[in-house]
């Protein structure tokens, strides 16, 4: 573990100092939010942003058309997203990369209410009716696909109902 001696970093087996302590602040552009411009130090007013404040670095485009490096801190209210399910604001999320949406807790949580479903197979929410029914196991249409392709799964030709191949 590190220890701070006089403004020096030093190795906790070495006496001697190492180096000067790196200001964040400095480092990351002030203390003020790279969104809203507000201040996310520890002695901020209410509604206290630096409590769950993030470094950020962010591209933003200028008047001229150039772009620019900001870097410093997001502050919590400006890391929230939307949930596309129930269209409320929120840190707590989880993002389906297949679907390309964001969940928050509860809805990820009760995909039912929003058309659908975890796949048996990779986990990731799917709308249910793009899934298959594979042996009363709810597939998602690309996990079937693969399935299909490398064997794993079959589709009874008389039926047309997919099934594990054993």
């Amino acid at each position: 573990m590190a220890r701070y001696i006089f403004g020096q970093y030093s190795h906790p087996l070495s006496p001697e100092p190492i180096g000067p302590i790196m200001d964040s602040e400095k480092w990351l552009g002030g203390t003020h939010c790279i969104e809203c411009n507000r201040d996310t130090k520890h002695t901020s007013e209410p509604p206290f942003l630096f409590v769950n404040r993030i470094p950020a670095s962010q591209d933003f485009e200028l008047p001229d058309g150039s772009f620019e490096v900001r870097n410093g801190w997001m502050c919590w209210e400006c890391q929230q997203v939307e949930c596309d399910g129930c269209k409320k604001l929120t840190l707590d999320y989880l993002i389906d990369n297949s679907m390309g949406r964001i969940f928050c807790s509860d809805c990820s949580n009760h995909p039912d209410q929003f058309g659908l479903m975890y796949c048996d197979v990779c986990s990731m929410l799917a709308p249910k009716k793009e899934a298959q029914d594979v042996s009363n196991d709810p597939v998602c249409k690309d996990c079937v696909r693969i399935g299909t392709e490398d064997g794993r799964i079959f589709e009874d030709p008389n039926s047309g109902f997919f099934f594990w191949r054993d």
